[in-house]
């Protein structure tokens, strides 16, 4: 120790010894702190490396999910779907993620919904910085995968992701349309119907002569095998039409459903013996019907009130399944 250190008067020596000792706390916690990772755009890739360290479409990635009051860890693999500008310093990147082992290995099963999540950035000195995240904000779809997602204005100033989802399940098809507002740190959900809005819906890998009922070729059926409104093949497309407030979401629709039957003369038998004619004398003859398709033209629209979007005007002609 010096020996001007060891002649100042000991509560000076022992001041100057905290000093020291709280300065090489904070040096050696500036030398062990990692720097605040950013981006230098806003496109995609960049902000999703902000998002995800060393990020690739083929690496899988941890995503916090929340389960009620906890939060889990999940891994997936994750893929940018859309950025949204909210203000010059303010953009939202949104993230679709299917579920995979540690390698990347597809855990995916037909019941898998995809995940959709959100994070938030902010700009400061041309820069890029992560603000908040929502590792899952909405599970839709099936095999792993979320559907497709737009963005959108609802006016001037209110951003919102349309999003389309669906699967097939037991030969029928079918996909539902989300809304969800983006907002400075949440994204909100405008639809009150879990399912969301029926969108599109076929049933020809349900029901044997379907296909060709739909193309209307009058297919002759046992009357047992269809019933009015089975086979169906109808399609909606979204639209936005401005208006006072939130824009009004229109769906237009085309389409065919079977839903018109002749009883019809059952047809011949293709071979007959004594055997066969004999086996059952006194059954009843089954009814067939010739079944054909009608043109299916509806549009719907849907009004937002009270927090939700909502059927005003027309009807959604699209069956439950």
């Amino acid at each position: 120790m010096p020996t001007c250190f060891t002649a100042l008067p000991r509560a000076v020596r022992c001041a100057i010894q905290c000093i020291v000792a709280l300065l090489s706390l904070a040096l050696a916690g500036c030398e062990k702190s990692e720097p605040e990772p950013y981006a230098t755009s806003t496109e995609p890739a960049a902000l999703m490396r902000v998002v995800f360290a060393d990020w690739s479409e083929k690496r899988p990635a941890e995503v916090e999910v929340e389960e009620g009051d906890i939060s889990v860890l999940e891994t997936m693999l994750v893929s940018p779907e859309a950025v949204v500008q909210l203000t010059p310093q303010a953009v939202v990147l949104v993230v679709s993620g299917s579920p995979t082992d540690e390698s990347g290995t597809d855990m995916a099963s037909h019941g898998t919904p995809g995940n959709l999540g959100a994070y938030w950035f902010q700009q400061r000195e041309g820069r890029w910085y992560l603000s908040r995240s929502k590792g899952s904000f909405h599970k839709t779809g099936s095999h792993g995968n979320a559907g497709t997602v737009t963005t959108a204005l609802l006016d001037k100033d209110t951003h919102a992701l349309i999003v389309e989802s669906g699967g097939c399940w037991q030969g029928y098809c079918g996909s539902w349309l989300d809304i969800f507002q983006v907002g400075a740190d949440s994204m909100k959900r405008l639809l009150r119907d879990d399912a969301g809005i029926a969108l599109w819906a076929n049933s020809s890998g349900a029901l044997e002569n379907c296909s060709e009922a739909l193309d209307d070729k009058g297919v002759l059926v046992p009357a047992s095998a269809t019933g009015p409104g089975d086979c169906f093949d109808i399609e909606g497309k979204w639209s936005l039409k401005a208006r006072k407030g939130y824009a009004d979401l229109v769906l237009t629709f085309s389409g065919s459903v079977v839903d018109e039957t002749t009883i019809t003369p059952a047809p011949a038998p293709e071979t007959s013996s004594p055997a066969a004619e004999a086996s059952t004398p006194d059954a009843e003859p089954e009814e067939w019907v010739t079944v054909r398709s009608r043109p299916v033209k509806e549009t719907a629209v849907y009004r937002f009130a009270n927090g939700t979007y909502n059927l005003v005007r027309g009807k959604n002609p699209i069956p439950g399944f």
